[in-house]
C-alpha cells in the first residue's frame, strides 16, 4: 500500500517536473484536467475492486489517486492534451484491455446510463460549473438577475453552455491570456479565466463584443458541482 501511494506522489513529481515552469502554470488547463484527474481515479478504484492490480509495463497509473493524475494531465504535452477526454474515456479503455490480460478473463466497467438523444444538456452524473451572472450598466435592470448559468467541457476545445432553460454546444479557444473564450451567436463574447483554484473560474460577458474591448456586461464566478 505504502509502495503503491509513493509511486502516485513521484508521478504527480515527474509530471509537473517534466513540464517546465510554463506548461505547469497553464491554468487554462484546469477545467479538464480536474475533471480528468477525478475520472480517472474512479475508473481506477473500480477496477482495484474487481481485483486488478494496477501495474502494467509502460503504463501510467495513479493508484486512485486523483491529484496524481490532475498532476499529470496538468503536465501532458500541448498535442497530448488536445485529445484529453475529460472523462478520461482512453484511460478507462487501456484498464479495461490491461486488467483483462493481468487477471485472464473478459473486464469491462459496468456501462452506465447515457443522456437523453436531443437537445445538448449538462451531464450532471460528470463535473460542471454553475453561477448567477451580475449584470451591470445599461442591462442591470433589463435581465434576469435570478439567472442560472452552468458549463460542463466535453473537451478541451468544446462545451455544453445553458443560460437558464436554455443549452447549446459551443467552441472554446484559449485566449491571449490563458482564458477560455467562446460565442454562444456569433455575436456575443464569454471570457472565462481560469485560475489557480481548479474549483472556481472567474468569467465575464460581453452582450455585443466589439473592438475596442469596453468594461463586461455582466460578471460570475462559476463554481464547480457536484
Amino acid at each position: 500500500m505504502l509502495k503503491g501511494f509513493v509511486s502516485a506522489a513521484l508521478i504527480a513529481l515527474s509530471a509537473i517536473a517534466h513540464s517546465g515552469a510554463a506548461q505547469a502554470q497553464d491554468t487554462s488547463r484546469n477545467p479538464v484536467c480536474a475533471s480528468y484527474g477525478k475520472a480517472a481515479a474512479d475508473w481506477e478504484r473500480k477496477a482495484m475492486a474487481q481485483g486488478c492490480k494496477l501495474s502494467f509495463p509502460n503504463q501510467i497509473t495513479f493508484n486512485g489517486n486523483d491529484g496524481a493524475a490532475y498532476a499529470w494531465c496538468m503536465g501532458t504535452s500541448d498535442a497530448s492534451f488536445r485529445g484529453r477526454s475529460p472523462q478520461a474515456l482512453g484511460h478507462k479503455a487501456n484498464l479495461e484491455r490491461l486488467c483483462g490480460a493481468q487477471l485472464r478473463r473478459p473486464f469491462a466497467f459496468a456501462a452506465s446510463a447515457a443522456p437523453a438523444a436531443g437537445k445538448p444538456s449538462i451531464d450532471t452524473r460528470r463535473e460542471y460549473y454553475e453561477a448567477r451572472w451580475v449584470w451591470v450598466g445599461v442591462y442591470k435592470a433589463s435581465m434576469d438577475a435570478g439567472n442560472t448559468s452552468r458549463i460542463q467541457f466535453n473537451t478541451p476545445t468544446q462545451a455544453v453552455y445553458c443560460y437558464n432553460s436554455g443549452c447549446r454546444i459551443v467552441t472554446v479557444r484559449k485566449g491571449v491570456g490563458g482564458s477560455l473564450d467562446f460565442t454562444s451567436d456569433s455575436k456575443n463574447y464569454f471570457e472565462f479565466n481560469p485560475g489557480g483554484d481548479p474549483t472556481r473560474i472567474n468569467a465575464r460577458f460581453w452582450v455585443d463584443f466589439k473592438p475596442p474591448a469596453r468594461s463586461p456586461d455582466a460578471t460570475a464566478t462559476f463554481v464547480r458541482k457536484p
